[in-house]
């Protein structure tokens, strides 16, 4: 029977490129921003959604600002990410200062995304009262969603 050795540092390059990889399949929309949730709420009439028409307009304009800057993030991680499937597809990838960059510019521009997210809750929860924040937290789905 014949063994095959696998190098620790083969093993590793594999784990990682399959995570850099794989994550562009799958989408983390759900994660990156409360974008539907908000926007149903903001669509509402201000009053209904707990709001003063200057809050509304406000947190209006902060989802949309952020969705601009995620159109363009998405488009820069696009490019990356299509770059990263050619170098891969060389032989010896692996062994390339070059693919390995490239995974760690990937990496970067998906959690950057992330902390977009983030970043946005952030923004709108700041342009809440304490009472509003309650509110919302309390409110929200039979705003979304009212019951007849």
């Amino acid at each position: 029977m014949r063994r095959t050795v696998v190098s620790p540092r083969l093993i590793l390059a594999l784990c990682v490129c399959a995570l850099g990889v794989s994550a562009g399949c799958a989408t983390t929309d759900d994660l990156l921003t409360p974008a539907t949730e908000i926007e149903q709420l903001l669509a509402q009439p201000p009053s209904a959604a707990g709001l003063t028409p200057n809050q509304s307009s406000a947190m209006l304009s902060i989802v949309e600002t952020t969705a601009a800057e995620r159109q363009t993030l998405d488009l820069h991680l696009e490019e990356e990410r299509e770059h990263l499937q050619r170098l891969l597809a060389g032989s010896r990838a692996f062994d390339s200062p070059e693919v390995w960059a490239q995974i760690s510019l990937v990496s970067q521009l998906r959690a950057n995304r992330l902390l977009m997210a983030v970043s946005l809750r952030e923004e709108l929860w700041k342009e809440l009262t304490p009472e509003q924040q309650l509110w919302w937290v309390k409110n929200r789905l039979n705003v979304m969603l009212p019951m007849e």
